[in-house]
This record gives structure tokens, sequence and C-alpha cells, in this order.
């Protein structure tokens, strides 16, 4: 051990004398390259040990000996892997597809952040409905009258109670694992004194009027949401691209709600897509008039020069604000700010115009045409200019197969691209490269289908290397997460002597026999007679 520390100290001081600029981390880390290896180089077909004395022929060992033909067969040969397929009603049968369950991942990335941008909604309502004792007030009275009477002041509690409105309209399927994590996080934060949550869907009817339906089933009558308090805080999420918000039948139940209960709506897209939606309202910075929980009514605002062009002969009293985030922590959190701290900076908001004059724009908007469907090129050139470079690395990476399912295009975001955000999911799906198949036809999963020439301009772009670090990825996912208990159904492609289940032909993945192991398949059904590796 002296000896080893002798040596080591001789080395440090050699590499001292060098007279470069050597810290202790640099040293440490060529000391730490240098235990990597064996301690003998080869030179000339002999080695040199440490002594620095000629050790004689070098012998190849097993790693380093040329393959022979078998081992060489072995080596090139890549592992089989299995094709994923969806669950599909009107499938192919006689497939020999089993079913699996696999680890889902997380809808809503950066939870955490969003959580602390909530913070300043933790004021507390002074004078809450429950009673507690004052000490001070009991003491101070048993100090001056003698006799000790308990004195009782109201408790605080939390400032608001919070109501969710999800809405469920067909565009929103992809978005249903983002929402569900939403409510879970509003619930889990302590922010709100009671969480509810209540269901917008599209009305089976032929004026297609959506309906409000409570966590049970049961129907909410429009003006049902109005507060019988003022502090009752309503949080809107969807992505404003259904038939009705975008002939603004639904816009005027909203003024109604935001009229008597503050009212923020969230949007999964990015912001600078919305206009494409239904949400193409005019947008202005709103600010608080000094004092928290103000309603929407009582945010101040200033006209736009093209407001007044635009709209002329109105007036601020025939706007309502509503202020209007992105599932970004800063979007948020400004918002809270200036709910409940009277931030002047302000957040931002859509004005919401008087009943009726929605339905005005949106037929001046319908006047101006519709313009000619695009090209695959044209699509992916458009995509490739605009989009963020997230959303852009993450349409390569899925362009390794023809469709992709949500809930694997959320496990390449949070395996490969971990710096997407909600927004830049977003922006695949609504970017125009790919259109979503009806959830209910695939087992309640939406899946991802790009279009006609769109993958054919993507895949130049995708390597080799980004292809198998691809199908790693995936591997690693669900063997890592095999106890998950938030899973999604899957379907394993077989070699066609069994029955299986009904899937879709296309597959959007693969993964190999030992992560089907993790996860509970058995062996022999593990190793089915599909592709071997996507290369």
């Amino acid at each position: 051990m002296h000896e080893q520390a002798e040596g080591l100290r001789t080395v440090v001081a050699a590499l001292c004398g060098l007279g470069r600029d050597f810290d202790a981390e640099r040293i440490a880390e060529i000391l730490w390259l240098a235990a990597q290896d064996d301690g003998s180089a080869a030179v000339g077909g002999a080695k040199i040990d440490s002594t620095g004395r000629r050790a004689g022929p070098a012998t190849p060992s097993a790693a380093d000996r040329p393959p022979t033909d078998s081992l060489a067969s072995k080596a090139d040969q890549p592992a089989p892997r299995s094709s994923l397929h969806t669950p599909w009603g009107d499938g192919v049968p006689g497939s020999g597809a089993v079913g699996v369950s696999l680890p889902r991942a997380g809808s809503l990335p950066r939870g955490r952040e969003l959580a602390r941008a909530l913070k300043p909604l933790k004021r507390p309502w002074p004078r809450g409905r429950r009673q507690r004792l004052d000490i001070t007030a009991t003491v101070s009275d048993y100090v001056r009258v003698g006799e000790l009477t308990p004195v009782f002041s109201d408790e605080p509690e939390r400032w608001f109670d919070a109501t969710v409105v999800v809405d469920r309209s067909p565009t929103m399927a992809v978005w249903a694992g983002t929402a569900d994590e939403l409510v879970r996080l509003l619930a889990r934060t302590g922010v709100f004194r009671t969480v509810r949550v209540h269901e917008l869907y599209a009305d089976p009817s032929p004026e297609n009027t959506p309906t409000l339906h409570g966590p049970l089933g049961q129907r909410v009558e429009v003006g049902g949401e109005r507060s019988v308090h003022p502090r009752r805080l309503m949080f809107v999420f969807s992505d404003w691209a259904s038939a009705a918000w975008r002939d603004g039948s639904q816009w005027n139940r909203l003024r109604t709600w935001a009229d008597s209960v503050p009212t923020v709506l969230l949007n999964p897209l990015p912001s600078k897509i919305w206009r494409q939606t239904g949400m193409s309202l005019p947008a202005v910075r709103v600010v608080s008039p000094g004092r928290p929980g103000a309603t929407n009514a009582q945010l101040r605002f200033v006209r736009t020069l093209l407001m007044d062009h635009a709209f002329p002969g109105t007036a601020d009293r025939d706007w309502l604000p509503v202020p209007v985030n992105s599932l970004s922590p800063h979007a948020v959190g400004r918002w809270a700010r200036t709910l409940m701290l009277a931030d002047p900076a302000g957040c931002e908001a859509l004005l919401l115009p008087a009943p009726g004059r929605v339905e005005q724009m949106r037929e001046e908007e319908e006047s101006e045409g519709v313009a000619d469907p695009l090209s695959g090129r044209s699509l992916t050139d458009a995509y490739l200019y605009r989009a963020s470079p997230a959303a852009v690395r993450l349409a390569v990476l899925c362009s390794l197969y023809p469709q992709v399912s949500v809930d694997l295009l959320q496990v390449v975001q949070q395996s490969l691209v971990p710096e997407a955000t909600t927004a830049d999911l977003a922006e695949f799906v609504v970017g125009g490269l790919v259109t979503v198949t009806e959830a209910a036809r695939a087992g309640g999963h939406p899946v991802l289908r790009f279009r006609d020439g769109t993958r054919e301009q993507l895949m130049p772009r995708l390597g080799t290397r980004d292809a198998r670090r691809l199908n790693s990825a995936v591997d690693r996912f669900i063997a890592s997460n095999s106890g998950s208990l938030d899973r999604f159904s899957a379907a394993v492609s077989g070699d066609g002597t069994a029955t299986g289940i009904p899937v879709d032909p296309e597959p959007f993945g693969e993964v190999s026999a030992g992560a089907l192991r993790a996860v509970g398949l058995p062996a022999d059904a593990a190793l089915p007679a599909g592709p071997a590796e996507t290369t």
C-alpha cells in the first residue's frame, strides 16, 4: 500500500512538472483514464508492461481474434424483435396476435414545475367556514376579566374551490391522458379546497350542442355552474378545435360561466397555432385591479388600434377578458401571480365578444374561402420550417413506422427527446403530418397515421443509429417500468398459426422478447415470427 501511494505521488509530481495548467480535477480524470487500461500496451506485436520492459509477443485474446464463420454469422444477425400493433375492432382476424399490457409514460411533462407555478394560489382566505380556538384572545380575556372563557375565531382556509371542465370532443382523444394527469396534479398540490371535474361532450342531436356532465355522468344544465360564492375558480381544458368552438356556439356558454366565476382557459397546443383552431379571438394583455381573486370582468386591458379597425363601434364593456395559458410553467405562473399577487406584468387573455358576435365573425372568416389541400412534400417543408427543433426531432424519430400510437409517442419523448414539452408534442400532432385515428376503433387509444408523402420526406433524416436508439429506448422503458400501474393495451405480432385477436395490420413499433418477458408475456409467445430489426 505504501509503495502504491509513493508511486501515485510520483505520477502526480510528473504531471505537475510538465508545465501544463493541470488542476486537481484534470489530474483525477487523467488517472481515471489510465486506470481503465490493463496496465500494458502493445507495440510492434509485443506488450510493454508497467515497468517499461518488453513483455514478449502479444497474444490476441478471444475478444481480439477475428470471428470465425459461425461467430460472425451470429454477430451480424440482429436480435429478433416483435411488431407492436393496435387492437382494432375491424382488424385482421387470424393473425395470431397476442394481447399485452405495456407501461405508459407520463402525459404531462414538467409537472413539478407546473405545481410550483401554482404556488401564489395557496394564499389563504382569512375568514373560513370553520372556527378554531384563538389562544391569544382567550388568554387576553382571562387576564382582563379573571374568568377563563374560550374565544373562537374564523380559521383560514384555501382561497378557491376548483372546477375543471375537460372537453371530451373527438379531437381531444389525443389529450385524454394529459387531462387526467392535469386533474391529478391540481388535486395533489393542495392549492384548492376542493377539486371537481366536469366533462363537456358533444350532444348527438342535430344541433350538435355540447352538454356538461358531472363525475357520475349526470347532466349539468346550462347555468348550473354559476357559483354560489365568489371563491370558485374554473379551468377549461380543450384544444378548441371541435366544431362547437369553430362555429362560435360554445363561446356563448363560456361567456356565461366567465361572467360569474373566475375562469382560465388551458390549451395544450402551442400558442403560435391557436388561430388555426376555434380560438381565433382578439388577444390582449390584462392586469389585476389590485386585489386578489378578481373576477374576469374586473381585469383591466387596453384596446389596440388593430381592434378599433377590425371591430368599429364596439366599447370595452362589449368584451369580456378571459386569461388563456398553454401548459408551460412560465405562462401558468404569470397568470397565478396576476390573479393573486397583482403582478404588474399581467398575463395573456382572450376577449370574448357579446353573444351572437362570435357567429358573425366565423361567417366572415368562412366567406374568405378554403385553401386547396397541400401535397406531402409541401406539408413536410412547411412543418420543418415552422416547427420547433424538439417537434422536428419527434417527427423524424416517429417516421420509422407508418403510424405511431400516442402512448408510444410519449415514451419516445420521455426517453429520447426529454426537452420536448406538451406544446412540442401538440405541434407534431396538429402540424399537418399525421391524421388522428378514431380512438373508439383503436381500443380507446388514438393512433397517429402519417399522411401520404410526408413519411417519405422525413425518413432520409432518420439514420440507422437513430432507429436502433429508438428500439433500445422502448425496450429499456418497458423493462424498467414493468411494475407501473398506468398501462395501455397493445398486441404482439404472431406467426399466423393461431387465431389471436383482431389488430391493425400496420405496426406502430417494435419490442424485443426480453422486454416482453419483463411485462409477463410467456417465453413461447414472446418470440413470434416478426421482423428482425427495422433499419
